[in-house]
């Protein structure tokens, strides 16, 4: 998982730092004697060398003006839980290592020009959160500085100006696999602001990012073409004088490959807006809601169809249109998704997630892990006779062999937006197919008002099974 480091020397050391480490010599040689502070170790480190932080809290000062900063030649890595012997054995979900600016801090990270920070200076495995700027990128602020940036998420970051998660002027960094959500800008661009700047974003995701009051809920480039391949953007929102939900572009021309914008909300633009006609984003097999015709180049494979998202708004359901409906020689380079599963399984989905059901039950693997509980590769983990999704449309828990489903009623609804399960109105079922799959004898399914569709082949059909189908009017 993340990205390696490859500027090492003969004289590469790894410096450890573990807060919890108290009762060691505190000098970064070992995790018994790990610094409990990160900036000692950063002090201490020079080129070639890998800083290993473990799980906890850490604070660049107490300061308004306190900031960690990167250097070249090192690679900061959290996600450790204070034993591993090897960089490969963390687990940043499990070992969530936090870099805070306790809403105090103007940045959690700046990188001023006189760094001129290059691709080897990595930072990698970490939660960045609570920059409070009175001006610019509360998460991080770089100033011709393109650091490489992997597997990070910029949380509740604030900006007054421009950036709330990250500010980037006359800088290029390349992101992947990090995640930007619930960072807030009083002015433009809640998420991320690039300035000239033109930094490459691979699977990342913009989720929940707020302008108040200006442009640019998820990202505004000015003068800038940053490149966005598999990435994700929902449930961002401009300001209410403010245009581009997800994407604010001035000037700018961003290239968007297998993308998901939707969901986002503005005055005007609400996924994508472009201030003047000297902005041309591309778009290649990108879902955008609204369609994309009037913002840009069409390069093919683009829809406007709900990419079906579970209720995180990012990973997708069994039945999303955006699944094996992106470029594979766009994702070649791309091993791993938002969640560090294989990218490149057949041809590669559009957004940050990968659909993967190892099972085939119609539950991402992602989703039986961390929401259901359930085995990934059985179809029945509770060994109850009932498949898993069977469970899920009628409201039993699929992990519990005691609690086993009965006949009902399945919910359908087209127009529905949010977490599809079918036990109800309010958590409908969107697709026919679906209900009709995993239905029950005695079943009723009660669909409303709108157009169904079998499926997208000329041998899809529909096929009423021993059930009541009824339509809600």
């Amino acid at each position: 998982m993340g990205i390696f480091f490859l500027g090492t020397t003969a004289h590469a050391v790894t410096i450890y730092v573990d807060a919890d480490a108290t009762s060691g010599a505190n000098d970064g040689s070992s995790w018994t004697d790990a610094y409990t502070d990160l900036q000692a170790a950063l002090a201490a480190s020079s080129s070639g060398d890998e800083i290993w932080v473990a799980e906890g809290t850490y604070y660049p000062g107490t300061s308004t003006s306190s900031c960690f900063q990167m250097k070249n030649g090192v690679g900061i890595y959290g996600g450790f839980d204070g034993s591993e012997t090897a960089r490969s054995q963390r687990d940043i979900d499990a070992n969530e290592t936090i870099l805070s600016g306790a809403n105090k801090c103007y940045h959690v990270f700046y990188h001023p020009s006189s760094l001129s920070l290059t691709a080897t200076a990595v930072l990698s495995g970490f939660t960045i959160k609570k920059g409070h700027s009175n001006a610019y990128g509360g998460g991080m602020y770089n100033i011709r500085s393109s650091p490489t940036i992997s597997y990070c998420t910029f949380s509740g970051n604030y900006a007054y100006t421009q950036g709330g998660g990250m500010f980037n002027d006359h800088s290029s960094p390349t992101l992947t696999g990090c995640t930007f959500i619930s960072n807030n800008a009083y002015q433009y661009g809640g998420g991320m602001v690039n300035d000239d700047s033109s930094p490459t974003l691979t699977g990342c995701t913009f989720i929940g990012n707020r302008a108040s009051v200006m442009h640019g809920g998820g990202m505004v480039n000015r003068s800038s073409s940053p490149i966005l391949t598999n990435c994700t953007f929902s449930g961002n929102r401009a300001g209410s004088y403010g245009s581009g939900g997800g994407i604010y572009n001035g000037s700018s021309s961003p290239i968007l490959t297998n993308c998901i914008l939707w969901g986002d909300t503005a005055t005007s633009g609400k996924e994508v807006y472009n201030s003047s006609s000297s902005s041309t984003p591309q778009f290649s097999c990108c879902d955008v809601e609204g369609g994309i015709r009037g913002l840009g180049t069409d390069n093919g494979g683009n829809i406007n169809a709900d990419p079906r998202f579970d209720s995180d708004g990012i990973h997708l359901l069994g039945w999303s249109p955006c699944i094996n409906k992106g470029r594979n020689s766009a994702a070649s380079g791309i091993a791993e998704d938002i969640d560090g599963e294989n990218r490149l399984n057949g041809t590669v989905d559009m957004g940050a997630d990968e659909f993967l059901d190892s099972d085939e039950d119609g539950l991402s693997d992602y989703a039986e892990e961390i929401f259901y509980g359930t085995d990934p590769d059985d179809t029945d983990s509770d060994g109850d006779g009932y498949d898993e999704m069977v469970e899920m449309v009628h409201g039993t828990d699929p992990a519990d062999e005691n609690d086993m489903p009965s006949a009902g009623t399945i919910y359908v609804d087209v127009d529905f937006t949010g977490k599809e399960v079918g036990t109800s109105w309010k958590n409908a079922l969107t697709d026919l197919q679906t209900a009709l799959t995993y239905s029950l004898s005695g079943d009723e399914i009660w669909v409303a008002a709108g157009t169904y569709y079998p499926g997208s082949s000329r041998s899809s059909y529909l096929q009423i099974r021993t059930c009541l189908l009824t339509q809600e009017v």
